[in-house]
């Protein structure tokens, strides 16, 4: 066995229960937009759990993990696990200090963070006042999300991925309970929405359950000693939050075009939101499960100096990057419309919302494939000391963004906040490459990008793209209904991408189909 096949098997693991999870966040999705619709109930929910689903993206999906895994496993090999789980411990408490105390302050400004996260309502008293109080519920989910996080963050340690990758399903599960209670109910618009809140609490409790039973296994338990002033919890303190802001380009990008949307009228922000959650299926695989799975092996390979094999390592896990994200990049864009109908055309979905949300997601598919490269490019450079360069990278990102935004908005509406969105993410994945190339973590040289991979996988795609678009004119002909485009163009593009990548370059394809196959 290659030593890339372990990663891709691991990632295969983690990614199987993210998908899952992302079904059942579409569920959640389409429930939403069934009970809620696409106007300002949808918009004052989604106000309301931007900053949750934030935080939840930004620390379950690796940035906490950067900081922490290096200084957990350095003590399992010197002092044992239960010096690690003082450590944990110690992290644990700090973090949940710090995130009561947060929750307690936004619940009292809540109608000044809705307004600063939603300025465009400030004509609008009453959803303003609306949005702030279902904050006050959402923001203590904050705390749970705390100890759910530190706890993943071990079990990754012990290598426990089915129950990292569960535990996200128990938030949609939750909120999708509530949804179905508000529909039996005949709660609609603001009621539903606060009903939709108390899901988001029930579903970050039942999160920080579903990591338990794998750490009591490794001997982990919550009474025991806690090395609050230890070197290592110093060391976390210091570097987490430069790692944490570093990782936080594509999640604060989002946070900013809902700000940006929200200028823009009714409805604009459930566009935004419908849109990004189509891209979340993609980039669970091609982003989080690999730079998952791929977090220790960088770490490791880094703090020993190990330059070349790095190098190597981190060329394979772009490669398989590259292979999921173009292509799915370049069908969303192609089957846009089919997609938004067929999901969520439903119930108070509007047919003017579905168009704008249609448009959105044409605009928003080009941010996967830059936010999949930025993922791993991220874990390698917290590996080698280099948060302070990633943080700065995150804060032009934000400048590009909001820059960009206010630019097209000349010429654009909705449409400038995507664009300028996708042209953040390029720019943040660029300047993260030339950030590890002049670093020297994996040497002076650019051998750790895949140039000959992405050549291929850009040129697959876009004879990819060309076919779905003469499907779409033939099923125009045809008159085939939306669903009908949907469940034939989605397996039509993966059949015409694979066979081109079987035929002209075999390289990843064989790679995953050996690690899948193995029984080692």
């Amino acid at each position: 066995m290659t030593r890339e096949e372990p990663t891709v098997r691991n990632a295969a693991t983690l990614g199987g229960g993210l998908v899952v999870s992302r079904f059942l966040g579409l569920g959640r999705d389409m429930l939403l937009a069934y009970v809620l619709g696409g106007g300002w109930a949808a918009d004052i929910f989604l106000a309301a759990f931007r900053i949750p689903n934030f935080a939840r993206r930004l620390f379950y999906e690796g940035a906490m993990s950067m900081p922490f895994l290096p200084l957990f496993n350095k003590l399992c090999i010197d002092k044992g696990r239960e010096a690690a789980f003082s450590f944990g411990r110690a992290v644990m408490f700090r973090l949940l200090i710090l995130t009561l105390v947060l929750a307690l302050l936004c619940k009292y400004a809540s109608s000044s963070i809705a307004l600063l996260l939603t300025p465009g309502f400030a004509a609008e008293t009453g959803l303003l006042a609306q949005a702030g109080s279902l904050m006050e519920i959402t923001f203590f989910y904050l705390p749970i999300l705390a100890l759910a996080t530190l706890l993943a963050c071990m079990a990754l340690a012990f290598e426990h991925y089915i129950a990292i990758s569960i535990a996200p399903a128990c938030l949609n599960l939750c909120i999708i309970f509530a949804g179905v209670y508000a529909y039996l109910e005949g709660y609609d618009g603001y009621a539903a929405a606060k009903i939709f809140c108390y899901g988001v609490l029930a579903g970050g409790a039942l999160q920080f359950l579903a990591q338990l039973p794998a750490l009591y296994k490794e001997g982990f338990s919550f009474f025991g000693k806690a090395s609050l002033h230890s070197s290592e919890a110093k060391a976390f303190s210091i570097q987490a939050p430069q790692a944490v802001f570093g990782s936080a380009s594509y999640q604060l990008g989002a946070v900013i075009a809902m700000l940006l949307a929200s200028f823009l009228g009714e409805g604009n922000i459930s566009a935004l939101y419908f849109a990004e959650r189509i891209l979340e299926f993609p980039l669970a695989l091609a982003g989080i499960a690999l730079c998952t799975a791929s977090l220790n092996n960088f770490s490791v390979l880094a703090l020993q100096e190990r330059k070349q094999e790095l190098s190597l390592a981190l060329r394979q896990v772009l490669s398989l990057g590259l292979c999921f994200s173009l292509p799915a990049a370049f069908g969303f864009a192609a089957l846009a419309e089919p997609i938004m109908h067929s999901l969520f055309g439903y119930g108070s979905f509007n047919p003017d919302t579905l168009e704008r949300t249609s448009r959105a997601l044409v605009f928003y598919a080009p941010i996967l494939p830059a936010v999949v490269l930025s993922r791993p490019l991220l874990a390698v450079l917290n590996a080698g000391g280099k948060a302070f360069g990633t943080a700065a990278v995150a804060l032009a990102a934000m400048v590009i963004l909001v820059g960009t935004s206010l630019l097209l908005f000349n010429f654009f509406e909705l449409e400038a906040i995507t664009i300028s969105s996708s042209a953040s993410a390029w720019a943040s994945a660029l300047a993260l490459m030339a950030l590890l190339r002049r670093s020297g973590i994996c040497g002076r040289t650019a051998g750790f990008f895949p140039w000959k991979s992405c050549a291929c996988y850009c040129l697959f795609s876009a004879v990819m793209f060309a076919v779905l678009l003469e499907f779409m004119r033939a099923a125009d002909y045809l008159r085939l209904g939306q669903p009908a485009r949907m469940l034939i163009g989605i397996p039509l593009g993966f059949a015409v991408f694979f066979v081109l990548c079987r035929l002209f370059y075999r390289q990843d394809s064989d790679l995953i189909r050996k690690a899948l196959l193995s029984k080692e």
